[in-house]
């Protein structure tokens, strides 16, 4: 049996990508630095809008959190967001106290 020798090559990772609208990934971190790195450009657009301060533009049920060229919803604690990716659905925490725990006075 004749032994396979494997080359490990190092390679400098990137945690974040950013996926272009023509498909093609690059580092996020590359991503709306007035130079477009994306062969359609779509890295650099968009950018610089927080579109979390109007909520007509997001229509986030709970929460918006801005990203650089764009937004993305996310739900409070006990909440699952729904697949349109704004809405979110779950049981809220009552803010009933168990008469268990009550603390009188």
């Amino acid at each position: 049996m004749a032994m396979m020798t494997v080359e490990i090559i190092p390679m400098k990772q990137k945690i974040f990508a950013f996926r272009c609208d023509d498909g093609q990934c690059i580092p996020y971190d590359i991503v709306c630095n007035k130079n477009p790195d994306c062969s359609d450009e779509s890295d650099e657009q968009h950018c610089n809008i927080n579109e979390c301060r109007n909520i007509r533009m997001n229509q986030c049920e709970h929460r918006c959190i801005d990203t650089l060229t764009s937004f993305r919803c996310e739900c409070n604690s006990g909440f699952q967001l729904m697949s349109d990716r704004r809405a979110c659905r779950g049981e809220e925490i009552s803010s009933h106290c168990d008469a268990r725990f009550s603390v009188y006075s």
